[in-house]
Order: structure tokens, then C-alpha cells, then sequence
């Protein structure tokens, strides 16, 4: 239906929005958080249909609102998929657009929804010849055009039509069937650029037979219910599913953001409380996967941990075990699931139950807790190499040995509830769940690395095993105390880099200034130097850690925004304070490695702190986990950055 505006000789009050014709202009938007605009300021003219803004000071609140007035037209329909034009006339000033809540200037920016560039968008907002257009899923039957313009200094806007058109649904329903998962950062998909951050997401392809059933991830870090809907994930989504598909749908850990930028009273935030959350759940995600066939499954989110305090005993954090009252959202999303009938796969109980079982020690080692020289990766705010920049241990977001017990966890509830992803799972996970062994899912968890300070590395040498990089005995035991010998070493490092020592390594025990040594040499055969005679230098390696991801970019984590941190070492060679104990023959290479940031100070180094050590103890025994931690470090360097990084 289109409604036209130019040269109308009605009223602006018979324009306003009525029930009876279920159309019009309204002063106020439709879903929280409520928007006002002014229509005292409306009148028809010529072109069109036109507002000034002249009143609308009167509704400003402040800049965090991003309220600028505007005009908000109406129309409420049968649930279905529209079309939506909006021609403004040839005098209106610049405008953005946005349907139902949805923030206009990031519905027209052309990004794919994660950061390896996988998942593309299906639909954006787009301009041609003064005329808007976007294709938009109304499962609720509301539109809210709402036009509102740039700046608060040119606040007239004019507008000669606006088109709401319903697109025939395809009843197409042939080939593979898709699960989608959305989420948070604890379910994203990483790439090597954030090597060492895992989310179960990523994983989740692995388990499932793709040849029958395609497996898609849309979830991002710092995304509540509130902006993944705001930003036009959700609804691109809706766009690309078939009847037939299934969602399952993780929300929580941001919709507790309470800051005054980011937080639940703001137009564009992060925030919920139980009401906008149990709105957004009922009034926008459920109506919508329903109209379009869409099979919803809840996911509740995980716990976190207070990662900073944990001891012998695991403490939580976030939810009910937060210091201060906050809302209970696994609670509330396990309350809608029963009213309306939707499976929740309650992941907040098992992981609690897992990680108290595993204990704190062991699992601070598997959340975020980085020290210096595990990961050549980066945040928003630089550098992981020398520890976190945050200057915490992080007790929300998760390395791989982790994500991937929470994606256990989560199969074996759709197992057990016998849900539809179930009829795609691979055999062979089947099994694997059904025998109870998490071994018999992921062979390369070592029986001795599983709990206490045996696991303070579990999820580098976990890694290290599925490379076929280092390896456990016949019974699944790793020792990762044991000292490792030089051959050991150097044999990993062919497999891991596919080189060729020219030498062979000796069995005795490696040290640190022989390790240095090996290091340098694969890293020459690997990389080598350029025509200028310098060392080729990889992008972790460069001041490209110290490039801030901007908050407007899709990939922006606000959980992990902080200042920038480079990668190179925090402590510079001549302040090393035993470089004098280092043997003549391999005083070059240590310094060499050093510099180029492939070894730091394991002395002195802390979890969670930007914090490096001034001694290098040359002739200090090595053992298997400290040569996990350092293999894992220089595998990360091979890859390319936008690569997902669980591929191996």
C-alpha cells in the first residue's frame, strides 16, 4: 500500500493515526524505549508532508537518547515480510530511517555479521534518487516508519510517499534446512586476530552431519536481545530462514548492562530488566520465528565467574550470585519457554554444576585469564601478548576448552530432550554422548590436566593434541610437569610448522636459551627475511594491535574495550637482568626471539595483569605445559587473521 503525501488537500489530523484505519502519524514510537516527537510541528505542503521540529525541545532528554524528532508513521498489519519505501522531497534535510526501533544509520552500512566475513547480510537499507528501501519481518504486525533527521540543526524533514508492500512468503522448503544460532560473545565465532577467545557457536558446525543440515552463526560480542534486534541481525536472520529451520536463541550476560551509554534507559543501548526483556521475547523473537516457521529453542546463558577471587572453590558471579540484586534473565527466559511452550536448553544450570565439579583453580585457567605470551591475538583494545590490557582476569568469556564443554553441555540436553536439532547430529557425537565419557567426544582432554594447577595450560595443550602437534600416552596422560626433552620439542615444531631441523636435537632436557634457539631457527626456515635482510615480520607483530575496533563497527565487543596495548615486550633486552647467564652460543638467538616477541619472562608474570618479567632464566628446565603455552603462541602466527579460529 503506498500513501501518498504531495499536493493533499486533507488536514495533518486526518493524517494522524487512527485505530479503525490502522494507519497514520503517531507522537510516540511503539516499543520501549518510548521515543516522542512533536506533532504540532506537521503540515502539509506541496511536495508533501513536512515537520519542522520547532516544538520538539520540549522532549529532548539528552544525548544518549539519540532522539531528534522527526515523524513516525504507522501501520498495523497481519504478521507477514514488507517491503518499505520512503521517498523524502527535494527540500527535506538529510534523514535517517529506521523501522519499529531499529537504528536507521546501522541498517545502511554493508557489513557482514562476523568478523571472518561468512555470514552476509541478506538485506540492508539502501537509497536511491531520495527514495529509502528495506525489507523488514513483522511477526507482531506493527510498523513504525520512523524518519527523524541527522542533526539537531537542520531538523526540517519532508516526505512524498511512503510504501509498506507484503512480499509473498516462499513456500520453497527444498534442500538443507538450516540452525541458526544467535548470541553473545560467549557464543560468537572468533577469528585468529582473537586467538585464544572461543565461543560455542563456532563450534557447533562440528557436531552435525552437513551434508543434511547447514549450520550458521550470527551471534556477536556485547549484542543483548535489545541491539541485536536494533541493529538488523535478528531481523536479517528472519530473512534468510525457511520454514522448517531452528533458532537456538542465547540472551543474558548484556542485557544486565545498567551504565548510563550503554545501559537500559537508552535509546540505543545494551540493557533490559525483566519487563523490556520479557517484551522483547514475547512482543518481537517469538512472534517472529512463528509467522516464518522457525523453530525457537532458548539457550540460557552460562554463568560467569569471579575469576579475580577464585581459589580452591569456583565463585560466581553475574545473575542471582551477583554482589549487588540483579535480574535473574535465565530465570525469566525458562518462565516464557514454559507459557509458551518453547524448549530451553538450560545451559546457566549445567555450567554452574560443571564448573563446580572442575573447581576454581582449573577453571580460571579455561575462562579469559590471559598473562603474558600465551596469544599473539588481540581485543578492541590491543595486544594480548603481553597480558590482558584490561588488567583483570576475565571471568565471562571463554578459550576453546571451555566453549567447547559448553557445547557439550548443550548437545547433551538436545539429546536428552530429544529436540530436532538431534535428527542432524552426527552419529559418531551420538555415541559419544550417550557413553557419558566427554573423552569419547574429545579425545585430546588428558585425564591429568583436568583439575588444580595440572590445568593452568589445559586448553593449549587440548589444542596442541587435536594439531597431532604434541600428543598423551596410552592412557590419556599428558605430565604436564614433566620436562620436556629438546627432541620433543624440535619434533613438534616440524609438525606444527612443516620444517626440517638440519640437525638432529639431542634427548636431553630442553632449556630455555636451547628452546630460544629452536625457535629462532624454525621461525627462520618458516618465515625468513626479506631483500633488505630483515626479519619478515607478521601482522600480530606490528602496530596493527594497537588499532582500536571502532564502536561503530558490527564487531565491536564493548566487553572488551580498554586502552591500547602493543604486542612487543613491556621490558626491553637491556633491562633482562641475567642476560650475562645466557651461554655464548645462544646469546644472539635469545635476544633475537625476545625482540621479536616469540619468547617473554616467565618469571614474574601474572594472570589478568599487563605484567612482564625481567628475568629469562636461560639454563631453566622446560616442561610439556610451558612448551604447550609456547607452541600455542607461535601457531596462532601462521594463520591469517580473519581466518575462524578453531580451524586448525
Amino acid at each position: 500500500m503506498r500513501f501518498e503525501f504531495q499536493h493533499r488537500k486533507l488536514s495533518v489530523d486526518e493524517l494522524l493515526y487512527k485505530e479503525e484505519k490502522a494507519y497514520g502519524f503517531v507522537e510516540q514510537s511503539w516499543f520501549y524505549p518510548v521515543r516522542q516527537v512533536s506533532l504540532e510541528d506537521m503540515f502539509c505542503g506541496e511536495q508533501g508532508i513536512y515537520t519542522t521540529g520547532e516544538h520538539f525541545q520540549a522532549y529532548y532528554k539528552n544525548e544518549n537518547e539519540y532522539n531528534y524528532g522527526g515523524m513516525i508513521f504507522r501501520y498495523r498489519v497481519q504478521a507477514g515480510t514488507f517491503h518499505i519505501k520512503v521517498k523524502l522531497t527535494e527540500d527535506s534535510a538529510p534523514v535517517s530511517i529506521g523501522i519499529t526501533g531499529m537504528q536507521g544509520e546501522k541498517l545502511e552500512r554493508e557489513f557482514p555479521w562476523n568478523p571472518a566475513g561468512t555470514v552476509l547480510q541478506k538485506c540492508r537499507a539502501y537509497w536511491s534518487d531520495r527514495t529509502w528501501s528495506y525489507d523488514y519481518v513483522s511477526g507482531n504486525g506493527v510498523i513504525d516508519v520512523e524518519i527523524e533527521p541527522k542533526s539537531a540543526l537542520d531538523m526540517r524533514i519532508g516526505v512524498e510517499y511512503i510504501e509498506i508492500v507484503e512480499l509473498e512468503e516462499a513456500v520453497e522448503t527444498l534442500g538443507r534446512p538450516t540452525i541458526f544460532t544467535l548470541g553473545d560473545s560467549t557464543a560468537q565465532s572468533f577469528i585468529y586476530e582473537e586467538a585464544i577467545m572461543s565461543g560455542w557457536g563456532q563450534l557447533f558446525d562440528d557436531y552435525f552431519d552437513l551434508d543434511r543440515v547447514n549450520v550458521v552463526n550470527y551471534s556477536m560480542g556485547g549484542r543483548s536481545l535489545k541491539n541485536m534486534y536494533q541493529e538488523g541481525r535478528f531481523n536479517d536472520l528472519m530473512l534468510c530462514a525457511k520454514r522448517g529451520d531452528i533458532l537456538l536463541l542465547q540472551s543474558g550476560h548484556n542485557d544486565e548492562s545498567r551504565d548510563e551509554v550503554k545501559g537500559m534507559h537508552t535509546r540505543f543501548g545494551r540493557g533490559n530488566d525483566e519487563k523490556t526483556y520479557t517484551r522483547w521475547l514475547e512482543e518481537v523473537f517469538i512472534p517472529a520465528t512463528r509467522m516464518k516457521g522457525v523453530e525457537l529453542i532458548f539457550v540460557t546463558s552460562m554463568t560467569r565467574i569471579d575469576s579475580d577471587k577464585t581459589g580452591e572453590e569456583v565463585v560466581f558471579a553475574g545473575f542471582q550470585y551477583s554482589e549487588e540484586p540483579k535480574v535473574h534473565f535465565p530465570g525469566i527466559m525458562k518462565r516464557i519457554g514454559a507459557k509458551y511452550e518453547i524448549p530451553v536448553i538450560d545451559l546457566y544450570e549445567r555450567s554452574v554444576a560443571y564448573l563446580r565439579e572442575l573447581g576454581g583453580v582449573a577453571a580460571k585457567g579455561m575462562f579469559l585469564a590471559v598473562e603474558a605470551g600465551e596469544t599473539p591475538g588481540k581485543t578492541n583494545s590491543g595486544s594480548y601478548a603481553n597480558g590482558n590490557p584490561s588488567g583483570c582476569c576475565d571471568g565471562t568469556h571463554s578459550k576453546e576448552a571451555l566453549s567447547k564443554q559448553w557445547a557439550r553441555l548443550i548437545l547433551l540436553e538436545i539429546l536428552e530432550k530429544k529436540l530436532s536439532p538431534l535428527q542432524y547430529m552426527k552419529r559418531s557425537v551420538v555415541k559419544a554422548l550417550e557413553s557419558g565419557d566427554e573423552r569419547a567426544l574429545y579425545p585430546e582432554i588428558s585425564v591429568d590436566v583436568l583439575t588444580g594447577e595440572n590445568a593452568y595450560y589445559r586448553n593449549q595443550i587440548e589444542r596442541l593434541i587435536r594439531m597431532r602437534v604434541m600428543c598423551q600416552d596410552e592412557n590419556g596422560c599428558f605430565y604436564p610437569k614433566q620436562v620436556i626433552s629438546e627432541r620433543e620439542f624440535a619434533d613438534a615444531l616440524e609438525r606444527m610448522w612443516q620444517i626440517q631441523f638440519d640437525e638432529e636435537c639431542a634427548e636431553s632436557a630442553l632449556t630455555r636459551e636451547r628452546m630460544a634457539c629452536l625457535v629462532l631457527e624454525a621461525y627462520v626456515q618458516r618465515f625468513g627475511k626479506n631483500t633488505e635482510g630483515n626479519w619478515n615480520k607478521l601482522v600480530y607483530m606490528t602496530d596493527y594491535n594497537g588499532v582500536n575496533v571502532s564502536p561503530d563497527s558490527p564487531y565491536y565487543d564493548p566487553n572488551l574495550d580498554g586502552e591500547s596495548a602493543q604486542y612487543y615486550p613491556l621490558v626491553t633486552w637491556q633491562h633482562i637482568e641475567d642476560r650475562d647467564e645466557i651461554s655464548e652460543g645462544c646469546q644472539a638467538a635469545m635476544r633475537e626471539v625476545y625482540e621479536l616477541g616469540l619468547m617473554r619472562s616467565e618469571c614474574g608474570i601474572e594472570r589478568g595483569k599487563m605484567m612482564n618479567g625481567t628475568l629469562m632464566e636461560p639454563g631453566k628446565p622446560v616442561t610439556k605445559e610451558k612448551a604447550a603455552k609456547e607452541l600455542y603462541f607461535l601457531s596462532v602466527l601462521t594463520h591469517d587473521v580473519k581466518e575462524e579460529n578453531d580451524a586448525l
